[in-house]
């Protein structure tokens, strides 16, 4: 370990606390001698927010370590018994808080003898609501056990108001470490032993600097549009010279996440030619000059014309199209492609041995490029792109959709993150299929190369793409192939940082670097952007931890006064993905999951939830499962509700006040009308509407008041039998159209149906059987009347019954009326 890693391990040793890490300065030595001290059965320490490759490499490392026993993995394969043993058995678990809540309630785990939690990721545990379930339930019962958190996203921690504090709340914790690259330890650690680097500062070309000029100026108009349609957006804090990189969409999407559903449609494609315009920029940096080509001839089709914000009609697009276009004639390679053979060739020429050179590189697109031009030259890299662009007509990719139109109308109501995802997706545009690394051990074309013909051993190249492959993947690959070279195709903060690391403390040779950045680029200034980012994190955390008054009793280790319990509910063990359960919790009801088939929540005998976020509702109306669950609710219930609950964060409205586009409206008014159908044709059910779950858990602890509790037993039983016996047993279009008729209730539905095997069959019944089948003469009469009753029209369109049957319904009447005298 280095000298910062063990000051670390130390202090976390000493006292509990959350460890927030610079990119790059990994965490994950230290977590893995953390573990290591615990690793016996006599404790039980759980380990949350773990990813699988993450539990594989720690796995990895203490089994060459020796260590015995290893932590052990807990998932959905292993049942409840299962699972109970192996908490009872102690030892390092690895196990997600989603399964760990949940058997925590159902008292499976030992929590008065849980060793400590380590948590991982620990920024997400505001959004991942389950960790910090976990950890309330552990600290109620628990007052001994240690809390440790780890992080390695220090600008997570600086977003929205006192969002550390909120963190350290949620953590129960009261001490925070930072570990920045400025940190007087870590820097006089990784100043002892420091690559050997050689920056390159590489030209753009003259067409190059006039598309990215033309692109950054219409950016700065589609930008200063933008602000101009929504004033009261505060978008100071962002720059256009940034849009480079992934942090500028994230910085509005941060400010316009909570609005926008009410953004206007021209906003919506605003956003979206922004995010076209970033794309533009990534492939002509990294691409080649055909596939930029190829891509902006599919912007200038009159599909995307229509649809864009109309940037396509000012002059800098116009400066955009003619270099790009002449770029294509003169088939102007990448200034970048010359510099890394130059490079190559000089590690060829400078070493003796057998040498190894690893190449990082953003995409998996570049690695397939570079593989492409150090194996066969640049104009094979150009023949094979016009080969495919003719076998594969270039599409206006996702990227570029937006605003009205079938194709993109479903991207449009998308929140800004679910855009962004897409086009991330989709950007990596007209290649083959992905492959993870690609290792050219083969000699490479000495032309390409530029090499002597002397026959001098060449470098092993082997090229890696930071997109596709986390941080233990390059971690790894250092460490397993050795390289005398590293060359930064692309710059990355946190592989910059790896390199140093594993420079100062693995590596047995100096490692050169070579890092190449275009000159005055936006790649240089998203490069240079994100490390003043990661600064201002730092020492804004610096700041508020020297401010911060923590209270002594956030730690939960002090006893507190009994809460006197809310009452229970009996929640299904799927809806423990959402926040309600722990808010629930929070107000002081006693929470039991277990397996229902009727419902998602039950607060009393008599009353059923279930719960719909906006899009699972619009999913249930759209596949008709709404209908069947309220169905179930309505025939098991006296009280069934449905509760409709909007994001928090978002309106509380089904339709925004700025809605201009047709089909948005449509679908809002197309839901509507399917809940009042739903609430005509089931009268007994009621609608909840709430903001959010916060809101949820006030009209649950409101409902409960005074009333039964529910038994977690019978929630279970009820409607087993009718999913099992009965919903797969009759033809659904019969059983629809016998319980839509009169005198048929929800009750004694099946009744008929295991009566009578057929429609014909049920209309030979006599009244008295119909009768004796219902219990109920009233409404035995009445079946019968509307099976075997003569319908007539009468002028006007009035519909009136025979009049046999209505003289025989009188006379019944009067009948009944005449014995209730005597």
């Amino acid at each position: 370990m280095l000298d910062y890693e063990k000051e670390m391990l130390l202090n976390l040793l000493h006292q509990d606390g959350l460890l927030i890490g610079a990119k790059g300065l990994s965490t994950h030595d230290i977590l893995v001698n953390l573990i290591k001290i615990y690793c016996e059965p006599g404790n039980l320490v759980l380990i949350l927010s773990a990813e699988g490759e993450e539990e594989q490499s720690i796995l990895s490392h203490l089994t060459l370590e020796g260590v015995n026993p290893l932590p052990r993995v807990l998932s959905c394969e292993n049942n409840t018994s299962e699972r109970e043993k192996i908490y009872l058995q102690g030892g390092v678990l690895f196990v997600s808080a989603r399964i760990l809540v949940v058997d925590m309630l159902k008292h499976k785990v030992p929590i008065e003898h849980i060793t400590g939690f380590i948590v991982l990721r620990a920024h997400r545990i505001l959004e991942s609501c389950q960790e910090a379930f976990a950890l309330r339930l552990y600290r109620q019962k628990n007052k001994t056990g240690f809390i440790k958190a780890f992080s390695s996203s220090p600008q997570s921690f600086i977003v929205g108001f006192a969002q550390l504090e909120k963190i350290m709340r949620a953590l129960f914790i009261r001490h925070v470490y930072l570990m920045p690259r400025f940190q007087a330890t870590v820097k006089e650690t990784l100043d002892k032993r420091k690559p050997d680097v050689i920056e390159l500062r590489i030209n753009l070309t003259s067409c190059m600097s006039a598309v990215q000029n033309a692109l950054l100026d219409i950016g700065a108009y589609l930008f200063k549009e933008l602000k101009r349609l929504n004033v009261s957006l505060d978008l100071e804090d962002v720059s256009i010279e940034s849009i480079f990189s992934q942090q500028f969409h994230r910085s509005i999407q941060c400010k316009l996440d909570p609005m926008w559903h009410q953004l206007s449609k021209v906003s919506k494609q605003i956003i979206t030619d922004l995010r076209t315009l970033r794309h533009l920029l990534v492939l002509l940096l990294d691409s080649d000059a055909i596939h930029l080509s190829a891509f902006l001839s599919t912007l200038r089709s009159p599909d995307y014309v229509h649809k864009s914000s109309g940037w396509l009609l000012l002059d800098a697009a116009e400066t955009l199209i003619l270099n790009v276009e002449e770029r294509k004639s003169k088939l102007e390679q990448q200034p970048k492609w010359s510099v890394l053979k130059e490079i190559l060739s000089e590690i060829h020429t400078g070493h003796s041995g057998q040498e190894m050179a690893l190449v990082l590189v953003n995409d998996v697109n570049t690695c397939k490029q570079l593989k492409k031009l150090l194996t066969d030259g640049p104009e094979k890299i150009f023949s094979d792109t016009k080969r495919y662009l003719l076998r594969n007509k270039p599409e206006l990719p996702a990227a570029a959709q937006g605003g009205g139109g079938k194709s993109s109308s479903k991207q449009t109501e998308d929140s800004p993150t679910d855009a962004e995802d897409k086009a991330e997706e989709d950007s990596q545009g007209m290649e083959e299929d992905v492959e993870e690394s690609f290792m050219l051990s083969q000699k490479p074309n000495e032309k390409a190369l530029c090499l002597t013909e002397e026959p001098i051993a060449e470098p092993t190249v082997v090229l890696h793409d930071l997109r596709n492959h986390s941080t233990l993947d390059l971690t790894a690959k250092l460490n397993s192939l050795k390289p005398t070279s590293v060359i930064f195709y692309n710059a990355d903060v946190t592989a910059i940082r790896q390199v140093e690391v594993y420079q100062c403390s693995r590596s047995e040779v100096q490692i050169k670097v070579f890092f190449m950045q275009y000159a005055e680029s936006v790649e240089e200034q998203a490069y240079l952007s994100d490390l003043r980012r990661e600064k201002k994190a730092f020492e804004t955390l610096i700041q508020e931890k020297t401010n911060m008054a923590v209270p002594i009793e956030q730690d939960g280790k002090m006893e507190e006064e009994s809460e006197e319990s809310c009452g229970r509910v009996i929640v299904d063990k799927r809806e423990f993905r959402s926040e309600l359960p722990v808010l629930l919790h929070k107000r002081g009801i006693y929470i039991e999951p277990v397996v229902i088939s009727v419902g998602d929540y039950i607060l009393s005998p008599d009353i059923c939830v279930e719960r719909k976020s906006i899009s699972d509702l619009i999913g249930s109306l759209q596949s008709g499962r709404l209908y069947t669950q309220v169905q179930q609710m309505c025939r098991h219930y006296a009280k069934p509700l449905l509760l409709i609950e909007f994001d928090h964060n978002k309106p509380f409205e089904l339709q925004g006040n700025y809605y201009l586009s047709r089909d948005i409206s449509a679908k809002s008014s197309e839901i509507t009308a399917k809940l009042q159908l739903l609430t005509l044709h089931f009268p007994k059910l009621r609608l909840i509407w709430s903001s959010g779950p916060y809101n949820t858990a006030q009209l649950f602890y409101e409902l409960k008041q005074g009333r039964e509790e529910p038994s977690a037993e019978v929630a279970s039983s009820i409607g087993q039998e009718s999913s099992e016996d009965f919903t797969d047993k009759y033809n659904s279009n019969v059983e629809d159209f016998l319980s839509k008729l009169p005198g048929v209730t929800s009750k004694n539905k099946y009744v008929l149906l295991n009566k009578a095997k057929s429609l014909p069959a049920l209309c030979r019944l006599s009244e008295e059987e119909l009768s004796g089948l219902l219990e109920n003469p009233q409404l035995g009469n009445t079946l019968y009347i509307a099976l075997h009753g003569k319908v007539e029209a009468q002028g006007g369109g009035q519909v009136t019954r025979s009049k046999k049957y209505t003289r025989f319904r009188a006379t019944k009447a009067a009948a009944a009326a005449s014995k209730e005298k005597k």
